[in-house]
């Protein structure tokens, strides 16, 4: 990490080190258990580590947490949508077509999780009309206004938002946030 223990984030002339390989996780080796457990799995883990840190009413880590869950759900959501394009055929057919960089395919060859999650390395699925436009591209299977799925995605849309807020604007709602919120 740095050097020292104040950065002088304003000095342009000041040299950061990071050393990002002991950063980094090794691709886990043991087959991943089902997206809905591996949700929860995550998501748990977040919470307990905020949790026991005592820093529950802490708005950064709240920022945090919101960032983990959403990136938890982007996560599950690719899970289901390469899960239905597995095990049924009219899926499977329908991302057929689907080009994904060589790279990412290799990726996720050397993982647990299947290579079709290499389908979603360059999109995000931080909102409710991606999510509805990859399940219609990805597996062929509209979601409708009146179903409870959409129901479930306008409220991750605030999620969403939340998120939008955390990432964009140190945790403040500006005007277009608070309408959609």
């Amino acid at each position: 990490m740095a050097n020292h223990a104040t950065l002088s984030l304003h000095d342009s002339e000041e040299v950061v080190e990071v050393d990002f390989s002991a950063l980094m996780q090794a691709i886990p080796s043991a087959l991943p258990p089902n997206p809905i457990t591996d949700y929860f799995l995550v998501t748990d883990k977040l919470k307990a580590k905020i949790i026991a840190a005592g820093l529950q009413n802490d708005s950064e880590l709240l920022g945090l947490l919101t960032l983990g869950v959403v990136s938890s759900v982007e996560f599950y959501v690719r899970n289901i949508l390469c899960s239905v394009a597995t095990l049924c055929p009219v899926a499977s057919r329908t991302s057929e077509m689907s080009t994904v960089a060589f790279g990412s395919k290799a990726f996720y060859d050397k993982s647990p999780y299947s290579w079709l999650l290499s389908h979603f390395d360059a999109e995000s699925l931080a909102d409710a009309e991606k999510i509805k436009n990859a399940c219609k591209k990805f597996t062929g299977l509209k979601v409708t206004d009146d179903s409870s799925v959409c129901k479930v995605l306008d409220d991750f849309e605030k999620l969403c938002e939340l998120r939008h807020c955390f990432v964009h604007c140190r945790g403040f709602v500006g005007l277009k946030a608070s309408h959609a919120l």
